[in-house]
């Protein structure tokens, strides 16, 4: 049978003729405005919602909009429902019914015509959201078409925290009768519009609000008064409910004071920072204290006559004040180690400053039992300095049988070092205290000289999960010989030789080095030395230098420096370059500098110095070097990276110190320890890595805060200089204990050493740079 050929234009007919409905519909295009809403708002007001007519012509069919969050509206007049052409008869008033409008949609209305609606508020605390959505039905059969990828708009589409807060410097502090009586408090918006005086508009009852507490509670006698206005740079500012200075506590006990905002012309459109001046009147009763600042944004509570409306939360939580951020970690032994713990903190702050100290177990628990205090909370002077025995800081009985971590929190820029030291040795050496933590690490030295000699390495876990940490040991080759994992609980620390990592014996290879890699942020060092010396090494993030100066070697006569280097690349050749540099910054004239090496992909060299540059001969001599790493493959001018460290050493093995390959220039940098008397030295050396001369400026401090002395010099371009502190700052002759501090106008290179004057002790320290 044959089919007959049907016209497109019959088909159209015929479905005109069975479904003229089709054709008195119209299509709308759905917009939103979505907004940013609080976390913990009782009535956050949503984006605005437009329905445009793209085709065809209304019905009067109502539009169902439901919410993904509670509409909290005080009534149904407070949203504003508007139109335009065939469509501006809608009616003003939308119903409210639990979650849903039913939004009136007139008939007649064609391309072009729109229906606005904002003014809607939802509740947002509680209901565990980062988005706000609206489902777009309609009311019955028959009506209005909307494409069903609009069909789902989304309102508010990011919920934070309104406001973030910033302690004054110095803090209101106290102690001994001495004051810092003045700070601040910066209370910030989190996104543009969180605050908000709009009154009248979208159902907005009352300006937002900011009460500010102090924490802790005010000990007996202290008297704060706050200035009547914070201002942002805007101009927009928040005033008190008095519009007065108001001074806590008042007669009736109460001690949070309460603003409220007043916008300025483009507030809405800005993040906002509104700084509050607070005044210690009358210094409290107790001996030393330090108040701080939580703030909380209002109005607060269910009163349904006040939009905006929140949950109270304080900003910052008090764990967060009463602890401050970690910002120093201290490794420490069990007591039957023979091994003590010293901690020196600097306060380079011209302001008291309060660190809390804890101590925690190798599981990173809190140590706890007879005769411990812990956590100890300190007050550090102006410019001054703590330092004491760990045994001293918590109480005898602290580390009787653990070892672990002694933690530093403060809010202000302090800055630590730690010695462990044999109680019954020579053996005495440190680090800073910083953390510094990563996914992949590399440690270029495994120790081997000596009676009794150990690799003790200390794994800490910084992070608020366990991590899995995966140790490879390499030999000088780059050949994998032994691999090994180790679980960390979060803030756990792992104390243990290379040898009972592996199960292996190093004695029975040349060099080598460890890799190692976690699935969370750690930190590791290498404590290792013999019945003689000890050093204390960490890890590195191999660097990709180009060129980088060391401001110290010594050669010859009672000492000897070392460089183990380690190509971390698999595939590409090191070509390194060593010059040799007397202290006004030439290359030493003597055969055989500059030197070149060149290391394997993956492979380590360990050279000394002496056999590096035999042409220095035997007697002592000094000085600073450059390492340049040249490019290995043309034309793509690749450099592998390099991991590395200098050992400094007597050339009869009595001791040591160990210091990173590539140090950090600094224009601002702090050293927390001087010892200048009592049979040890510290010395300090400065090289100039610039093109151009730099003026510097060292200055030694006592422990509670006093200006011992200063020396003012310059260096010459890519000069050196290396003196022990009591040759640049005489008074300083005799002192033990304190810090020195040294400025520049162009970042320097330094490196101190302290020892025993009778070389039987030598430990190296890097700069702790003040940004």
């Amino acid at each position: 049978m044959q089919v007959k050929p049907v016209h497109i234009l019959t088909v159209l007919v015929s479905l005109f003729l069975l479904c003229p409905s089709i054709f008195a519909q119209a299509s709308f295009v759905v917009a939103s405005g979505p907004v940013t809403a609080a976390d913990i708002g009782r009535a956050e007001q949503a984006g605005s919602i437009s329905f445009t007519v793209l085709t065809g012509t209304t019905v009067a069919v109502p539009f169902i909009l439901t919410y993904s969050c509670p509409i909290v509206n005080n009534d149904a007049s407070e949203i504003e429902v508007s139109g335009t052409g065939g469509l501006a008869g809608v009616e003003s008033t939308p119903i409210i019914s639990g979650n849903s409008l039913i939004v009136d949609v007139p008939a007649d209305g064609t391309t072009g015509d729109m229906i606005l609606i904002s003014g809607v508020r939802v509740a947002i605390a509680g209901n565990d959201v980062d988005s706000v959505k609206v489902v777009i039905s309609n009311a019955s059969v028959g009506g209005n078409l909307i494409d069903a990828w609009q069909g789902n708009p989304v309102v508010i589409d990011a919920v934070k925290g309104p406001i973030s807060v910033q302690q004054g410097s110095p803090l209101l502090s106290w102690i001994n009768g001495e004051a810092n009586s003045s700070s601040y408090v910066d209370v910030s918006e989190q996104y543009p519009n969180a605050f908000s005086d709009s009154v009248g508009i979208g159902g907005q009852t009352t300006p937002t609000q900011i009460r500010i507490t102090p924490y802790p509670p005010l000990p007996s006698g202290a008297q704060i008064t706050f200035d009547a206005m914070g201002v942002a740079n805007t101009g927009a500012t928040f005033i008190t409910l008095s519009g007065e200075p108001e001074t806590i506590p008042r007669a009736d006990g109460s001690t949070d004071v309460v603003y409220q905002f007043i916008a300025a012309q483009g507030s809405s459109a800005a993040i906002e920072t509104f700084r509050f001046n607070v005044n210690l009147t009358q210094i409290p009763e107790t001996a030393q204290g330090v108040i701080q600042f939580q703030a909380a944004i209002g109005p607060i509570g269910t009163d349904t006559t006040k939009v905006p409306r929140y949950v109270e939360r304080l900003v910052p939580d008090t764990s967060e004040l009463s602890t401050g951020s970690t910002i120093l970690v201290f490794p420490f032994l069990a007591a039957h180690e023979a091994t003590n713990t010293g901690i020196a903190l600097t306060n380079p702050e011209d302001f008291l400053v309060m660190a809390t100290l804890t101590a925690y177990d190798s599981d990173g628990k809190i140590l706890e039992g007879k005769d411990i205090t812990n956590p100890v909370n300190v007050m550090l002077p102006p410019n001054g300095q703590y330092a004491k025995m760990a045994l001293e800081i918590f109480g005898a009985s602290f580390n009787a049988s653990s070892a672990g971590t002694i933690r530093v929190s403060a809010h202000s820029n302090i800055k630590g070092f730690y010695i462990l030291g044999d109680v019954a040795g020579p053996r005495l050496d440190g680090s800073n205290g910083e953390i510094t933590s990563s996914l992949n690490l590399l440690m270029p030295v495994l120790f081997r000289e000596g009676l009794g000699y150990y690799n003790l390495l200390e794994t800490y876990n910084p992070s608020a999960s366990s991590a899995t940490v995966n140790f490879d040991l390499l030999d000088a080759g780059g050949t994998v010989l032994a691999s090994k994992s180790e679980t960390l609980p979060a803030g756990g620390i792992l104390l243990k030789d290379v040898r009972d990592i592996f199960g292996i014996n190093l004695s029975a290879f040349d060099g080598g080095y460890i890799k190692a890699r976690s699935d969370e942020g750690f930190m590791l060092r290498n404590n290792f030395g013999n019945s003689l010396e000890s050093n204390v090494l960490p890890a590195q993030f191999p660097s990709t230098i180009q060129k980088s100066y060391v401001p110290h070697f010594a050669t010859g006569g009672l000492y000897s420096t070392e460089l183990d280097l380690v190509n971390s690349s698999s595939q590409i050749t090191a070509a390194i370059t060593l010059t040799l540099l007397d202290d006004s910054g030439q290359q030493i004239p003597v055969q055989g500098n500059p030197v070149g090496i060149s290391i394997a992909p993956g492979a380590q060299v360990s050279r000394s110095f002496a056999s590096l540059f035999p042409s220095l001969g035997s007697n002592l001599v000094t000085g600073s070097f450059s390492i340049e790493v040249g490019p290995s493959i043309s034309p793509f001018q690749i450099s592998p990276a390099i991991a590395g460290a200098i050992r400094y050493s007597g050339s009869d093995g009595s001791a040591s110190a160990t210091l990173p390959l590539v140090l950090t220039p600094a224009t601002d940098c702090i050293y927390s320890q001087v010892a200048e008397g009592g049979g040890y030295y510290t010395g300090i050396a400065l090289q100039n890595p610039n093109d151009q001369p730099t003026g510097f400026t060292l200055d030694v401090y006592q422990k509670d805060g006093s200006l011992v002395g200063s020396y003012q010099s310059s260096l010459p371009a890519h000069a050196k200089i290396a003196r022990m502190i009591s040759q640049l700052v005489p008074a300083a002759a005799g002192q033990v204990g304190g810090y020195f501090r040294i400025r520049s106008d162009f970042p320097l290179m330094s490196v101190a050493l302290f020892g025993t004057q009778d070389i039987r002790s030598l430990s190296a320290i890097t700069p702790q740079i003040l940004q």
